[in-house]
């Protein structure tokens, strides 16, 4: 991974945490976060799967306001509402709708119209609905959407004729009516219904609208219109989750009350999280957006620096975890993917081939390099035929540092997935699964045991050299770091410049280690805080 591909993930932190980089399932301890009294659960995952399951076996509605204050994990909770949806229920029985408010224009009411459509209409043209919509009849589809016109024009979104398909697509994206949307979302929840599917509706960042929607006419077409409407009828199975501020979600009592009336107590509070779960949060950041290793090291190194700065908010401590990896990456970025290369190249050959070898595989059989099944990429794959039939296979996973929860728990997850076992790709009383590490944590070996993985503990003693010179470069590489930030200050004719400007050029933690040190000075004065040159 080069740096500019680590950057991008990064930017994706500013957001909310993805959930397949780095995800905390937070335990329900009515301190940090709480929950409705509905299921006898721990965790919030236990929650959110106990909410959709009872959709899918009772029917009716479920309504889920997630509440919080900035960086406490809403969108990163409603991410992982969408992840686990495939893993509790077969990916063709659900249709998903997903709205994000941050940011919709609210001056004019068709521009919000058309930015709503945008993200509605989409669904028509995924493969589960149009196998729904074709093996419906046209007449009980125009009851069904209540307009013979509105069921043309999706079919034509599926024509061979390219003039019917662009008219289509115009129809539903460019000439957008708000009656339209309404009666296509009616339409889906029903066609789904009768197909024994549910529905599952995700909203992101109600507060951002009512913000900036003074009058509350937009909010009230989303709140009252669409999701009350929605929660309303009574012969559907619809699953909702939206993510408000707690303030804002507050002003909805006064202004909308019918709708506040069926949330009430509904909700998921997420507070501040709590210390063992900031460590962990920070710790996953550091591990899981790595695709190649810093070594147990470089890692400690990285952890000690914020012991002390754990209760920010996760933004604080993201900004300061990137500026202290990207020193690392341009320090030792070469080094680093030649110590991942050589650990999975040795581990392949020393452990798993005899391992797969042993398991009576044939080594023709035995792939050398990754191996991408059903989108996901194994390091070790390995596949038995007899007379073109699948006999057994194995998959596996190489990780050069300490294996943790979450890596566990992806791979894992994976193995669980309906597109991997609904097709055959996988099947669980037929194959073998690997994992090799240096370590594992005690959390990561019970999930991986609990899963019939043989774990494998490996350590690459042909990797010390490189580790040691990446040591080596490390010292070298900070005194030079050292010389930047003085030559920075000797540009100026005081030896001194604002903190702010300091700031912006080199990390916090690094002026401070230098000042420590008796590098350089860091003083208050009228205006504010001053570096200098110690003379």
């Amino acid at each position: 991974m080069t740096k500019k591909d680590l950057l991008n993930k990064l930017r994706r932190l500013k957001k909310a945490l993805p959930t397949d980089l780095v995800y905390i399932n937070r335990v329900i301890d009515n301190k940090h976060v709480q929950v409705p009294s509905d299921y006898n659960v721990t965790t919030v995952d236990e929650f959110i799967e106990k909410d959709i399951q009872s959709v899918v076996s009772l029917g009716g509605s479920v309504i889920r306001p997630i509440l919080g204050m900035f960086g406490s994990g809403k969108t990163t909770l409603l991410n992982r509402i969408e992840t686990l949806l495939p893993k509790l229920i077969s990916i063709d029985k659900y249709l998903l709708i997903r709205i994000n408010l941050e940011n919709v224009p609210v001056v004019q009411h068709v521009e919000f119209i058309k930015v709503l459509g945008k993200q509605i209409f989409p669904v028509l043209e995924t493969e589960h609905f149009k196998e729904m919509f074709g093996n419906t009849d046209e007449e009980d589809l125009a009851k069904i959407f209540q307009s013979i016109e509105i069921v043309k024009y999706i079919k034509n979104l599926y024509s061979t004729s390219t003039t019917e398909r662009m008219t289509s697509r115009a129809y539903f994206y460019d000439e957008i009516k708000e009656e339209r949307i309404f009666q296509v979302v009616e339409g889906l929840i029903q066609l789904a219904q009768q197909n024994g599917k549910i529905t599952c509706i995700l909203v992101d960042e109600l507060e951002s609208l009512i913000t900036q929607d003074k009058v509350g006419v937009l909010t009230e077409i989303i709140v009252s219109r669409f999701l009350r409407g929605i929660i309303d009828r009574r012969d559907t199975s619809v699953y909702i989750a939206f993510t408000c501020y707690k303030e804002k979600y507050e002003e909805l009592r006064e202004n909308f009350y019918k709708f506040y009336r069926i949330t009430e107590d509904n909700e998921i509070k997420l507070m501040d999280l709590s210390a063992q779960e900031k460590r962990e949060l920070t710790e996953s950041i550091l591990y899981e957006t790595m695709e190649f290793t810093f070594g147990k090291l470089g890692v400690d190194e990285v952890l000690n620096q914020f012991k002390g700065k754990l209760d920010f908010y996760m933004s604080h401590v993201v900004k300061l975890i990137v500026s202290k990896i990207f020193e690392y990456i341009d320090q030792s970025q070469e080094i680093w993917k030649q110590v991942q290369d050589l650990y999975e190249k040795n581990a392949r050959e020393q452990n798993a081939i005899p391992q797969l070898l042993d398991w009576g595989f044939n080594r023709a059989n035995i792939r050398n390099q990754v191996e991408e099944v059903a989108g996901y990429h194994f390091d070790i794959f390995a596949s038995e035929t007899h007379r073109g039939e699948i006999v057994k296979r194995a998959f596996g996973e190489i990780k050069s540092v300490i294996c943790n929860k979450r890596w566990a728990e992806k791979f894992c997850n994976w193995m669980d997935m309906q597109i991997l076992l609904k097709s055959g790709e996988y099947v669980k009383d037929r194959d073998h699964l690997l994992f090799i590490a240096p370590d594992y944590t005690a959390d990561a070996l019970r999930i991986l045991e609990a899963k019939g993985v043989k774990c494998i503990e490996y350590q690459d003693v042909s990797i010390n050299k490189i580790l040691e010179e990446k040591e080596r470069e490390k010292v070298k590489d900070l005194s030079e770091v050292e010389k930047e930030v003085i030559a920075f200050l000797k540009e100026t004719r005081s030896g001194c410049r604002t903190y702010n400007v300091m700031q912006r050029k080199f990390p916090k933690e690094l002026l401070e280690e230098l000042a420590r040190k008796g590098k350089i000075i860091i003083k208050r004065t009228k205006k504010g805080q001053k570096v200098c040159i110690k003379k």
